[in-house]
């Protein structure tokens, strides 16, 4: 919530370098930039801001990995109005369908409820057991 506060009143398109590698983001390169700007003096509301921009584009990156038009942002991060409304802006703008918490609630109550659907489209095959 500190860095959410954090970005009130800054207005900035800039985001810090992440990689895409295979299956994963490498966040190393962010987490330098950061350091960095920490160390210089940079007012910290802008690497709040920053921070935020970043963690949108990797959502906008993923999905378009994902190669699905449909993008549910759920969890407890999407509490975060920053986040959750530049999310939705960018996916839409990325031609994305973007969906988020409205009535059920944005942290584990909306994951249990995208495992349950996610279960309900690919039942247990013959012969799996019920439990994990």
């Amino acid at each position: 919530m500190e860095l959410e506060f954090a970005t009130e009143g800054v207005t900035t398109e800039q985001t810090y370098r992440v990689e895409f590698r295979a299956e994963v983001v490498d966040w190393e390169p962010m987490i330098r930039e950061i350091v960095e700007e920490v160390l210089s003096g940079t007012d910290r509301r802008r690497i709040a801001a920053k921070l935020h921009n970043t963690f949108t584009e990797v959502i906008v990156g993923e999905a378009h990995r994902a190669l699905e038009e449909h993008v549910v942002l759920a969890g407890g991060c999407f509490q975060n109005k920053y986040l959750t409304e530049r999310a939705v802006r960018r996916l839409t703008a990325e031609g994305f369908r973007p969906y988020w918490h409205q009535r059920v609630p944005p942290n584990d109550g909306s994951i249990a409820l995208g495992q349950a659907l996610a279960a309900s489209r690919h039942p247990p095959s013959k012969g799996d057991s019920p439990c994990v």
